[in-house]
């Protein structure tokens, strides 16, 4: 699975429409916080199934910050479930275990009294592999704005970036040494585009007129890049489905179905009046690796 890991959620330096601007960019692969809109559950099919393959349960707060999603998988009967835990409307702990072979993915995060992420970690362990990777973000020049964020792994040489930000909003992360990330705003097209090493790596993220996600793909240069792309459809205020392909290693530019996600909301814990929960988070890593 991707590293929703069931759950369509976002974590985004959101801005409100009012502000008729795009939001600002954000560059973490792990860090997911929000559900998107308060659904009561997730149906995913796999590599084209007709049908369910895995079905995820949704519980929140009185506050509707997600608590718990809890999947089955429809045809063997195992198991995995996610519990996150909040303070306020700051994610401190996930994990995410899988009775297959009791694996686990595990995020601790912690904030300062102005609610900036200052460090998590994200560690994943199965029964053969172990990994953890460590983010910390300092030297704020305002709210959400850290210039500076250091990237450590166990046995791995640190990497360092300075952040660079125009209007509020994230346009470059340079690192102490090898190629840039920028970020491009389009406000009018209503997309963001993030290009690493100069076409190595590229991805352009588009919104619709009052900023829900649309889509988002991802191409480049470099030998190692494997092109894929999500589209978003969305019923009003609603996330309805998640429709997710990729290329493989024997044929990166191919894109073919992997997964469609499609939201449940007519269960008994469904909400009233769904809406889309929108919060200022820093900016975070992207799942471009630079």
């Amino acid at each position: 699975m991707r590293s929703c890991i069931g759950l369509t959620i976002c974590l985004v330096g959101c801005t409100s429409p009012e502000e008729a601007k795009l939001p600002s960019a954000t560059f973490t692969p792990h860090m997911e916080a929000q559900v998107s809109s308060i659904a009561c559950g997730e149906d995913i099919a796999f590599y084209g199934s007709p049908t369910t393959d895995l079905r995820y349960d949704f519980v929140y707060d009185g506050a509707e910050h997600i608590t718990a999603a809890n999947g089955t998988w429809l045809d063997y009967g195992a198991t995995e479930s996610t519990a996150y835990t909040w303070n306020g409307d700051n994610l401190t702990h996930m994990l995410w275990t899988t009775s297959w072979d009791s694996s686990q993915v595990e995020i601790t995060a912690s904030y300062d009294a102005a609610n900036n992420l200052v460090d998590y970690t994200w560690a994943a362990a199965t029964p053969d592999y172990q990994d953890a990777w460590t983010y910390s973000f300092s030297n704020f020049a305002g709210p959400y704005e850290p210039l500076r964020e250091v990237i450590s792994q166990s046995g791995q040489p640190v990497v360092s970036y300075d952040l660079v930000y125009d209007d509020d909003r994230l346009v470059q992360a340079i690192p102490d040494s090898g190629p840039s990330t920028t970020w491009s705003y389009d406000d009018v097209a209503r997309t963001i585009t993030v290009d690493t090493g100069n076409g190595a790596f590229v991805g352009v993220m588009t919104y619709a007129a009052d900023y829900r996600p649309l889509s988002s793909s991802w191409t480049g240069t470099d030998p190692s890049m494997i092109d894929g792309d999500e589209v978003y459809a969305w019923n009003g205020p609603r996330l309805d489905t998640i429709t997710y392909r990729s290329g493989t290693e024997d044929a990166p530019h191919q894109l073919d179905l992997v997964e469609v996600e499609t939201m449940r909301y007519s269960c008994a814990m469904a909400r009233a009046g769904a809406r889309t929960k929108r919060f200022k988070s820093p900016p975070t890593h992207s799942r471009f690796g630079f």
